[in-house]
Order: C-alpha cells, then structure tokens, then sequence
C-alpha cells in the first residue's frame, strides 16, 4: 500500500477551506449572539482581514499588476499572457497570473487596500 504526500501549502489550503468553516458553522449554531450585530466576530475580520488570510494569499498584493497583465481587466482581448507563469513576486510557483488574478481580490493591483472592500 502506498502513501500520498501533499505539500504543507496544499495541506493548509485545504483545512482553512474546511475545518475552520465547519468550525464556524458549529459556533454560530451554539452561540448566535456572537455572529450577530455590530458586536460580531465578523467584526474582526472587517476591522483587520489581513490578520486572517494565509501569507500566499497576500503576495504581491501590495504591488501594481504589469502593465501586460493589467491592461487585459478592461480588454477581454488583452489577456493573451495571463496563461503565463506569474512573476514570483506575485504568486506561488506554477501559478499563472490568470490564477494569481483569480484567486485573490476584486481590485488587486489597484490603490484599493484589502480592507478597503
């Protein structure tokens, strides 16, 4: 019998996307008033999201998309490069920048700040 090993990145991705929604889902059905009202634990998440996402999630995000990538969000038929492996200033290795664009936020590359959506 053989064994299946799954890289720490992948293995975290994947307990983030499950056992801590689970986790919240249990919590809310014991302690409603919790997630409820201005007093939320959402309020947490609200006031300082970077504290809660995983360090990958988060690369590059400080920095402009370039130019190449970022005149395709407006051009549908400017996007020829984003089956390109991205930069590694942005994202993990393998990723393309469709990827990178994908997987993170709505105004990435933009002034917008992450708490600011």
């Amino acid at each position: 019998m053989g064994a299946y090993y799954s890289k720490e990145d992948i293995t975290q991705y994947i307990c983030k996307n499950t056992i801590i929604p689970a986790l919240f889902d249990r919590a809310q059905h014991g302690c409603r008033i919790a997630f409820e009202g201005e007093h939320s634990v959402w309020r947490l998440l609200k006031d300082d999201p970077e504290r809660y996402m995983h360090a990958s999630m988060l690369r590059g995000i400080d920095k402009e998309l370039p130019e190449v990538i970022a005149r395709g969000l407006k051009d549908v038929n400017k996007r020829g490069d984003w089956q390109r492996s991205a930069d590694p200033g942005y994202a993990l290795p393998m990723e393309t920048w469709r990827e990178v664009r994908g997987s993170t936020f709505p105004n990435r590359g933009s002034s917008t700040s992450v708490g600011g959506w």
